[in-house]
């Protein structure tokens, strides 16, 4: 389970940034999670800017602690700004940078992370892996057993074992050995043992680079699994066409959850509208069930569908407009008249 090493980031042409300071709704995941914890996306920053020196989990911590301080957590967050500029040879200055992360936090931390994305980094890995364990064993454990365990499940049972026993390790090492046997990839049981045993977070991340490296979408099941509310903003940006934004949508959907329980009456609504839109077959009552019986089912078929008829869900709707301009592709045309394609 190798993994080759390329050069990654060299400086863009003129020192222009990839994307603009205010072009937070181009990558509605890395906005979403900005909004919610800022701390994840410093941290996540921080480990690739200073190339492993800091970790992400330290480094997020810091920003936390910092926010209640005089000077605020603009200071940390900053100093990565600059020094990335330095190390690409970006416009900018070091008053700019602060007073960017001074009156907009979010607009400056999602530009940085980008610029990041662009340049050919996996962003999210080490961090979630080191602060949420459980999450990347999840989906690891979904796609080796295809489907029969979901993420929720294996990770909540990960989560289980290490606050018991502390011995998720050993959980985690079975799938491990599961994974060699269905690639033939060298290995022995007493050395995933060893894997495991000493170093978790890199067996696990290691894992889940060779599964992504195969082809399979790890993220979609468990960011569904623990935050339904990105999901559904996702889908209700692309089906109003722009009219409603992930971040409005979603934080509507998690207000009417925390006060009714009932998140899945208002993401059922949009079940309706997006198979009028696209001819697909079913009815409203079962709109509901699906909704009331299996929300998260409900949710990632309706994301998977939006995005086999070749929307880039992390765009947004007027990114995706935008990419079909610069294409010249029709977006969003209806594959074929009857049941969703997944």
């Amino acid at each position: 389970m190798g993994r080759v090493m390329e050069v990654k980031g060299k400086p863009q042409a003129d020192g222009e940034w990839s994307t603009g300071f205010c072009g937070c709704c181009s990558d509605c995941s890395s906005c979403c999670l900005t909004c919610w914890c800022p701390c994840i996306t410093v941290g996540r920053i921080a480990e690739i800017v200073d190339q492993g020196s800091s970790s992400c989990c330290a480094t997020g911590a810091l920003y936390m602690l910092s926010m209640y301080t005089v000077f605020g957590s603009a200071c940390i967050s900053c100093k990565y700004r600059t020094k990335m500029r330095k190390q690409y040879n970006l416009k900018g200055s070091e008053c700019g940078d602060y007073l960017k992360h001074f009156f907009c936090e979010l607009c400056a931390l999602t530009q940085t992370y980008r610029e990041l994305t662009k340049r050919g980094f996996d962003v999210p890995l080490g961090c979630i892996t080191c602060w949420c364990p459980c999450i990347t064993f999840g989906q690891v454990a979904e796609i080796v057993d295809q489907g029969s365990t979901t993420c929720g499940t294996a990770g909540a049972l990960y989560a289980l074992i290490n606050a018991v026993t502390g011995c998720a390790c050993i959980y985690s090492c079975f799938y491990r050995g599961k994974m060699r046997a269905q690639y033939n990839i060298e290995g022995s049981d007493c050395g995933d043992c060893l894997k495991h045993f000493f170093c978790e977070l890199c067996a696990l991340t290691q894992q889940y680079r060779e599964l992504k490296n195969r082809g399979f979408n790890m993220d979609l099941g468990c960011i569904t699994c623990w935050c339904p509310c990105i999901t559904f903003g996702q889908v209700a940006e692309i089906v109003d066409q722009g009219s409603t934004t992930c971040g409005t949508a979603g934080a509507l959907y998690t207000l009417i959850s925390c006060f009714t329980g009932c998140g899945c009456i208002y993401s059922c609504f949009y079940r309706g509208k997006m198979r009028a839109q696209y001819n697909i077959g079913g009815n409203d009552c079962g709109d509901c069930l699906k909704h009331f019986f299996c929300e998260l089912c409900a949710l990632t078929q309706q994301y998977r569908e939006l995005k086999n008829r070749g929307f880039n869900m992390d765009l947004g709707w007027a990114g995706n407009i935008q990419r079909q301009q610069n294409q010249g592709v029709a977006m969003g045309a209806p594959v074929f008249q009857g049941g969703m394609t997944r």
